[in-house]
């Protein structure tokens, strides 16, 4: 069995072991509620990239669980790279005040859209939060030196993204939708540039990770399913 494939089925084990008592399906997340039993129960688990900006996504979600009296948690799959990180702790990028600022208010003025869209009314108190800030302020710190240091990837491995590897992505999204609307909802896709770009640029980031991860030097090491679920518990909580 491939690694991504045992990863997959030791995700799945995992989410039928500790059944919640509601459960929404978002844009590639699965939102779990169970009236505060566990984190297991109470937590979004990140099971595909989505059409939507992340950061729009956490606000929904962080939304949901505020109306629910519960703190957000987010359960990140084991088979997600943690390449991105890596890359992040061995290069360090100095970003401008200035820019920083306005992405975290772009990034606040989509969330409030978002929210509106899926019948929400965006909360001034939510956002005056100071935790609820320092999240967007964090995101928007990551993603942007994530930007930088990608670009420099994407030069050096010479990555593009072809019009197949959108068709690819593009069918891979609509598995999500009854077949009579896979059409549409590529039709769809196509008719909306903010998301085509954001199509682009996941697929050019996975690119960038492959790269990085074919370029790395790793070892193996033994680790008991116990091990490995504390740390999914314990380090991959967000």
């Amino acid at each position: 069995m491939q690694t991504d494939d045992l990863s997959a089925s030791v995700e799945e084990a995992c989410l039928n072991a500790w059944p919640a008592l509601k459960e929404i399906f978002y844009d590639g997340w699965l939102i779990r509620l169970a009236e505060g039993e566990t984190r297991r129960t109470n937590s979004v688990n990140v099971m595909g990239a989505g059409r939507y900006a992340v950061a729009d996504k956490i606000a929904y979600c962080e939304a949901v669980y505020r109306a629910h009296g519960q703190p957000t948690y987010f359960r990140i799959r084991s088979n997600d790279d943690p390449a991105l990180d890596a890359l992040l702790a061995a290069n360090a990028v100095e970003l401008p005040e200035a820019l920083l600022r306005e992405d975290v208010r772009q990034t606040t003025l989509r969330v409030a859209k978002n929210m509106r869209q899926q019948g929400l009314q965006p909360d001034r108190a939510m956002f005056d939060d100071p935790a609820f800030q320092k999240e967007v302020r964090d995101r928007a710190e990551r993603g942007l030196k994530l930007s930088v240091l990608l670009q420099a990837v994407r030069e050096q491995a010479k990555a593009e993204v072809t019009d197949d590897d959108i068709e690819a992505e593009l069918d891979a999204q609509a598995q999500q939708y009854p077949e009579a609307q896979h059409e549409e909802f590529k039709r769809w896709m196509r008719g909306q540039p903010e998301r085509m770009q954001e199509l682009n640029e996941q697929l050019l980031e996975h690119k960038c990770i492959a790269y990085i991860v074919a370029k790395a030097k790793t070892k193996k090491q033994a680790k008991s399913l116990a091990d490995w679920q504390s740390e999914q518990d314990q380090g991959q909580e967000k």
